[in-house]
C-alpha cells in the first residue's frame, strides 16, 4: 500500500509540471503506417500530412489527415530505409522540399548516415525519384539520432543526438545538401535542459522507463521562432529570441506538455501556419495529438 501511495504521489508531481495539455484528434490504423517515425506538415495539400515508417521498410511515405485516415501513398525512387527517423518540409528558392533522415544507429556503429531531399510532390498516388542525396559523417564519431530540422531563415539543417547526456547539437549549412555528396556535421553545443527521466517513469514502466528523456524528433517553425522536441514522455516548446542561437534556446526553459496516451512517440511537427503540433507514437493504433501554440 505505500509503495501504491508514493507512486501516485509520484505521479500526481510529474503531472503538475506540465505546462499545457494536448488533445487527440484522431488514430493512424493503416497497416502499412505501423510505426509513424514522422510528421511534416504538406504545402501541396493543406491540412493533410506526410509521415514514413521507421528504419527496415518500403521505401515510401504516406499522406493522411488529422483524424489518421490515410489520403495518399508515394514510393521513393533512389532511397534506401536503413532507419529512416524523421522528416522536415521547408521551402528553398521559391520551391517546396521535403528532407528524410536516414539518421538512425542504435548500434552506434554506422560509418555515415545519409539525407534524402526531393520536391515535395504535387501528387496524391505514385512515385517520386530522389534528387539530392547527401552522406553525413559526425566529427567526434557515430551518434545515434532521431531528430532533424530544417531552419531557412539561417540555412541551417540540424540535428539532436538521441542517447548522450546531455544531448549533443549538430548542423551543416542547407546549401550543402544541393551542392554535395558527402559532408561532415559540425558540433554546436550541448543541450541540457531536457528533464532526466524521474522514480515515477520507472514505476510506470519498469522496461522504458530510463529511456524516457531521449530526444526521438524535432522540428523548427516556419517563422523560426520555436523549436519543438518530442521525448518518449513530453512534448518540449522553446521559443527563441531575436539573434539569439538555436543552442542558447535549447538550453532555456521549455513548456512541457504531456503526450499521453502516446507510448513510443518519435514524430513532431508544426503546421503550416505554426498555430499547432501534431504529433503521434510508432505503436499501432497510434492516436495523434494536438498542441496548440496560441
Amino acid at each position: 500500500m505505500l509503495k501504491y501511495i508514493f507512486f501516485l504521489l509520484l505521479m500526481s508531481s510529474a503531472n503538475s509540471a506540465y505546462a499545457q495539455e494536448s488533445i487527440q484528434t484522431g488514430t493512424i490504423k493503416l497497416p502499412e503506417l505501423t510505426e509513424s517515425s514522422g510528421l511534416a506538415a504538406s504545402a501541396s495539400f493543406p491540412g493533410l500530412w506526410w509521415s514514413h515508417n521507421d528504419g527496415k521498410h518500403k521505401t515510401e511515405l504516406f499522406l493522411i489527415s488529422e483524424d489518421g485516415k490515410e489520403q495518399g501513398h508515394i514510393e521513393l525512387r533512389g532511397a534506401l530505409n536503413r532507419d529512416w527517423e524523421d522528416i522536415s518540409r521547408f521551402d528553398w528558392q521559391g520551391k517546396s522540399f521535403l528532407l528524410l533522415g536516414d539518421i538512425g544507429d542504435n548500434l552506434g556503429n554506422r560509418s555515415s548516415i545519409t539525407l534524402y531531399v526531393f520536391t515535395e510532390p504535387q501528387k496524391q498516388r505514385g512515385s517520386v525519384i530522389v534528387e539530392f542525396s547527401l552522406k553525413l559523417t559526425y566529427p567526434d564519431g557515430p551518434r545515434d539520432s532521431e531528430a532533424i530540422a530544417v531552419d531557412t531563415h539561417e540555412g541551417f539543417i540540424y540535428l539532436l543526438s538521441k542517447r548522450d547526456h546531455p544531448a549533443r547539437l549538430y548542423r551543416l549549412p542547407l546549401k550543402t545538401v544541393f551542392s554535395a555528396n558527402e559532408a561532415v556535421l559540425d558540433f554546436v553545443g550541448e543541450v541540457d535542459s531536457i528533464p532526466p527521466h524521474t522514480d515515477a517513469d520507472i514505476a510506470l514502466d519498469p522496461e522504458r522507463g530510463r529511456w524516457s528523456d531521449q530526444a526521438t524528433a524535432m522540428d523548427i517553425s516556419a517563422d523560426g521562432s520555436m523549436i519543438a522536441l518530442q521525448t518518449y514522455k513530453m512534448a518540449l516548446i522553446y521559443t527563441r529570441q531575436p539573434k539569439q542561437t538555436w543552442l542558447d534556446a535549447l538550453n532555456g526553459k521549455p513548456k512541457m506538455v504531456n503526450t499521453h496516451p502516446l507510448t513510443q512517440e518519435e514524430a513532431i511537427g508544426f503546421s503550416l501556419d505554426d498555430n499547432y503540433l501534431l504529433l503521434t507514437t510508432e505503436v499501432l493504433p497510434a492516436p495523434i495529438l494536438k498542441i496548440s501554440l496560441h
